[in-house]
């Protein structure tokens, strides 16, 4: 083997060790743009209440998150008994439940009376009487468990339930979310929890493709 041909193998083993590299940081990126809040499964009593700073949890596991245009995808499941009236719950059934808070905005909520989901997000510039939009979601489906994704992108929240698309909003403004780094991240409220159990609550900081956030909802 003369020593052009030699050259040539080391250049072509090179760039395949490269190749290698790069494709094994691409993947370890890939699986690090999301933040595990709640694996096991949590039963929403009325002593319920998680409370963390997302940039501990981002430290602690070494996570390399971005916010892509102002992009934030929260994911959960979450189980609500159809227990017809407000005779069984511990707090007050007419009042808005928190789900998550991260610190101003966004928020969600569930109300049973109304059997609806809210979404309370801050717009990042406009007038003080029109600041925070509330988005709904009427008939949300009880008795089983269901798989939610809310994306809020810009001007845009659009909510999954099981992988379908129940509502799209574009908004006047765009969506102000807080900076993950100094975030309270607050899931339940103590005396306050909607009546169920949820689990399987992470959150990502950036934007998927189709296929991804097609697997999300599975």
């Amino acid at each position: 083997m003369n020593k052009v041909n030699i050259f040539l193998i080391s250049i072509l083993v090179l760039a395949l060790i490269v190749l290698g590299i790069t494709l094994i940081q691409q993947k370890k990126n890939s699986t690090n743009d999301m933040v595990k809040l709640i694996t096991d499964e949590k039963i929403l009593d009325k002593s319920f209440n998680f409370s963390k700073i997302v940039y501990d949890i981002v430290k602690r596991n070494k996570l390399t998150l971005a916010n892509e245009n102002n992009t934030i995808i929260i994911t959960w499941q979450m189980y609500i008994p159809n227990i017809g009236g407000e005779f069984y719950w511990t707090s007050n059934y007419t009042k808005d439940k928190p789900i998550i808070r991260i610190g101003k905005s966004p928020h969600i909520y569930y109300n049973a009376k109304q059997n609806k989901l809210k979404i309370i997000a801050k717009y990042q510039h406009s007038t003080f009487d029109n600041h925070y939009p509330l988005i709904e979601l009427s008939n949300i489906n009880l008795q089983k468990w269901n798989t939610y994704t809310v994306i809020i992108q810009n001007y845009k929240i659009r909510i999954y339930i099981n992988g379908k698309l129940q509502l799209s909003k574009q908004l006047d403004n765009g969506i102000d979310i807080d900076d993950y780094k100094t975030s309270n991240v607050m899931l339940g409220e103590v005396n306050n929890n909607l009546f169920g159990k949820i689990r399987n609550f992470n959150l990502h900081f950036k934007n998927l493709s189709h296929n991804k956030l097609s697997s999300l909802n599975l």
